[in-house]
């Protein structure tokens, strides 16, 4: 009987042990449960947090990264979309010995084309015209034109080929860029009507790749010739660089003319301004200049600008130019 309830009391103990055990048990899951979801929530509100701070971090950056690329990129280059220039040119061929009628088409994709007025008017309608893009490339195109080592070709010209004797020597296909010296009065020129031929001086002879000359400034002038190798290649005719002298207006703007104060006579009377439209007449000013109109449809005049056969230019270092970037010797 002891024995009977001798085990009964250890059997009681031991419940009490496992009802102990068992509360301790679910307190502990308790305290892990209530751990557990603080630490949840503690994650959840850091996240929530560090969402706005990347959203942040992330305009700040590209703001910073779009003001550093718009003050650090390049000058956009003229000409540009508004600019308005004029450059002559004319066609000089050893062979007629004498300057030929210009390109004869008025096509105009992109703003740079002539009127077959002897000049390039350039004023860029688009992107692909403006700054380094503006190049004889666009105008060859526009005039239907190819000019390589081996010829010059376009409507009103037919094909001059290089290689033909000129007084004995073979030809080859040339390019000159000429610019107004720097001590020129424009304003002077433009009110009394000057020679320009002898105020433009040589700058940069091109011997290849002449589609990639750049135009790079209001009133150049440009000559593309066949000549024997050194020969003296002459800028365009009077004609011609009166026509975008009167178009550019001299390269003078309103203020500067202004700014020259009241006169007794007017710096522009007399003077005709030529608008963008194939022009009426040239003005151009009466010197010794022999003419060098040429009637399209019959065999070239010859003009008093031979060239001479044995001048060598260009093996000298300041003309031998393998593409367009020749100082004047």
């Amino acid at each position: 009987m002891r024995r009977k309830n001798s085990s009964t009391a250890r059997d009681r103990s031991g419940a009490k042990i496992g009802v102990k055990n068992q509360s301790l048990s679910s307190s502990k899951k308790i305290e892990r449960a209530a751990r557990a979801a603080s630490a949840s929530q503690g994650q959840r509100e850091r996240r929530e947090l560090l969402f706005p701070i990347v959203l942040v971090a992330v305009l700040v950056l590209g703001t910073g990264m779009v003001a550093l690329a718009r003050y650090t990129r390049p000058p956009v280059l003229p000409p540009s979309i508004g600019d308005h220039w004029h450059s002559a040119y004319a066609i000089y061929d050893c062979v007629s010995e004498g300057f030929l009628p210009v390109f004869q088409s008025e096509a105009d994709p992109d703003g740079i084309h002539s009127h077959s007025d002897g000049v390039v008017h350039i004023h860029p309608w688009n992107s692909s015209a403006t700054g380094e893009d503006a190049r004889f490339d666009i105008f060859f195109d526009a005039m239907g034109a190819t000019v390589t080592k081996d010829s010059i070709s376009g409507p009103g010209i037919g094909v001059l080929d290089a290689g033909e004797e000129c007084n004995g020597e073979p030809s080859v296909i040339r390019a000159v860029r000429f610019a107004l010296s720097e001590d020129f009065n424009r304003l002077e020129a433009l009110q009394n009507q000057l020679p320009l031929r002898d105020e433009y001086q040589r700058v940069e002879l091109v011997t290849e790749n002449f589609r990639d000359i750049q135009l790079l400034d209001d009133l150049e002038a440009f000559t593309l010739a066949r000549v024997p190798i050194g020969a003296d290649i002459p800028p365009p005719p009077e004609e011609h660089l009166w026509a975008s002298f009167n178009a550019s207006g001299g390269g003078l703007g309103a203020a500067e003319l202004l700014s020259q104060g009241p006169s007794d006579a007017d710096p522009l009377a007399g003077l005709e301004v030529v608008e963008d439209t194939v022009p009426a007449t040239t003005v151009v000013p009466s010197t010794d200049v022999p003419s060098t109109n040429v009637d399209t449809a019959t065999t070239v005049v010859p003009s008093t600008d031979v060239l001479p056969a044995t001048t060598e230019l260009e093996g000298t270092p300041s003309t031998t130019v393998p593409v367009t970037t020749e100082p004047a010797p």
